[in-house]
């Protein structure tokens, strides 16, 4: 390269994209989780971190992950629950009077409400629940976390194709993650006037401990890779890095968006139109499901074969039937009019009165011969009238 000025940007630090930065990371259960990868990814590009738990029992895998990262706080918060909400938040504020970043990676659905039929499984209290931890904490979580942000700050949320359709199986969460998106909307437009942004990353099926509840995912994202543009899955790193991006000061007019990180999985549609030329892409269609693929080929009783090669050629035959028939009527009606300035001239009909004689023509008249008759005496008529 030549000697050039080298072009600076003042509004992002040197030496890492969050040095100086403080993010609490919420919903990380163990090294698969998205929101390690983003924790890993953050402490990395120099962030300093504070994390959440929700109770003894996750509080016993979380702790002991975690601290290797020298986390400012790492506290126990039940998000369905507001007085845990606020002990939380006021045990950070005795660490960190302000931050600059949050987290949310939060979902939770009772596991009979993410197998059977979207009507059977969804009871009220599977509704309540879900929609209480899974969308509305977002709101909850950020109302806490904004006084820690006087200067702006940066709030992303963890969601999934199922918020935009139909995703068999995920049932009452897809509800959910739909709620989600929207209540990051309306806090992206109600924050913005204090500096913070709030977006969300749509990510594609990833194995973490929250997909292991839903039913048939194993199978999912074995076929997942080859309905992707890009033909693979993706991986807790890709989401990392995307929130990474948000959270920076890259992304700093950016908000209110759902950033797909899916491999492009969510532009395709249903519908082929065609199957696929010799050598082409032989992928089966791109619609999502969590329903578990049938192990064996579906084959047809040989009873069922022959009827439908019996039914088969009794249609092929009626159509040849129906053209052979059509085909004949165009011919005869083409040299009935090809024949007409002859078929004038011998029944001595001027053009004016064949032209009236022509239009009354009887249907049905369909020789060469019938029609010099039927012209002759209209022609006739034609003359005596008063």
């Amino acid at each position: 390269m030549s000697d050039a000025t080298t072009t600076t940007y003042p509004h992002i630090p040197l030496g890492g994209l969050l040095k100086g930065k403080r993010a609490l990371v919420t919903g990380v259960a163990n090294d698969r989780s998205i929101a390690w990868a983003i924790a890993e990814a953050f402490h990395a590009e120099g962030a300093e971190l504070a994390f959440t738990y929700p109770g003894e029992a996750m509080g016993a895998r979380v702790v002991p992950l975690v601290k290797p990262l020298g986390p400012a706080a790492i506290l126990d918060m039940d998000v369905s629950d507001d007085a845990s909400i606020e002990k939380a938040f006021a045990d950070l504020g005795r660490v960190w009077p302000a931050f600059d970043i949050l987290i949310h990676s939060i979902g939770f659905a009772p596991r009979g409400a993410l197998a059977g039929r979207f009507t059977d499984v969804t009871t009220r209290e599977a509704w309540r629940i879900t929609l209480d931890v899974s969308a509305y904490s977002l709101i909850a979580l950020t109302r806490a976390a904004k006084p820690f942000m006087p200067k702006g700050g940066s709030v992303v949320a963890l969601s999934y194709y199922g918020a935009e359709k139909v995703v068999r199986n995920y049932n009452v969460m897809g509800v959910a993650k739909a709620a989600l998106e929207s209540s990051m909307q309306y806090l992206a437009e109600d924050l913005g006037q204090d500096g913070i942004r709030v977006n969300a990353i749509s990510a594609g099926p990833v194995k973490t401990l929250a997909a292991a509840g839903i039913k048939g995912m194993r199978a999912m994202l074995d076929e997942n890779a080859e309905k992707t543009p890009l033909r693979r899955n993706i991986d807790q790193e890709d989401v990392a890095r995307a929130c990474l991006y948000l959270c920076s000061d890259l992304a700093r007019s950016v908000t209110g968006e759902v950033l797909h990180v899916d491999c492009g999985q969510n532009i395709l549609g249903v519908v082929s139109m065609a199957s696929a030329p010799p050598g082409g892409d032989p992928r089966p269609p791109a619609y999502p499901t969590m329903s578990s693929p049938p192990s064996t080929p579906r084959t047809l009783p040989v009873s069922q074969v022959v009827s439908g090669r019996a039914s088969a050629t009794t249609t092929a035959a009626t159509s040849a039937g129906v053209v052979s028939r059509l085909a004949g009527w165009i011919e005869r009606a083409c040299s009935i009019i090809f024949s007409l300035p002859g078929i004038f001239r011998s029944a001595g009909v001027s053009v004016t009165p064949a032209r009236r004689a022509f239009t009354a023509m009887p249907r049905g008249t369909s020789s060469k011969a019938s029609c010099r008759q039927w012209l002759s005496s209209a022609a006739l008529a034609e003359e005596t009238a008063p």
